[in-house]
């Protein structure tokens, strides 16, 4: 069986010595390579944005219950951090990311407070009591 042309590539040859998936990246942008894209123009796309004081759903990946989100092909981040980020600015070292609306999907920023470790935990365990005497 005859293979894709392309070093470490071993799909089926298609057509011209490569196999289908580098044919069609060679017909669309004219290089076997992927064009590199500003992650922030692929990461909107992937949020259900609704009001300024309603929570933007993240509506790809997830892992452990919150949204990830790939800066590229090696670096995985989880969205709401990557939010944070881009919006509102680097996260303080010995900080995480607080989602004031408890709703791990969330990534819009307006409901994120970075914290320490311990008081994300504090008022984590602090709604967890008021959602049992309920």
């Amino acid at each position: 069986m005859r293979v894709c042309s392309v070093d470490g590539c071993n799909r089926k040859h298609f057509v011209h010595g490569l196999c289908n998936m580098h044919h069609l990246r060679q017909r669309r942008y004219g290089s076997l390579d992927l064009p590199e894209r500003d992650p922030t123009e692929r990461f909107w796309p992937k949020v259900e944005k609704r009001g300024p004081d309603e929570c933007w759903l993240w509506l790809a990946g997830r892992a452990d219950g919150y949204g990830m989100f790939r800066l590229d092909s090696q670096t995985p981040i989880r969205a709401h951090r990557f939010a944070y980020q881009t919006v509102i600015g680097p996260i303080p070292a010995g900080f995480t990311i607080d989602h004031l609306c408890r709703n791990p999907l969330c990534v819009n920023p307006a409901h994120m407070e970075a914290v320490t470790r311990s008081e994300n935990i504090r008022r984590e365990n602090r709604d967890r009591i008021r959602v049992r005497k309920r």
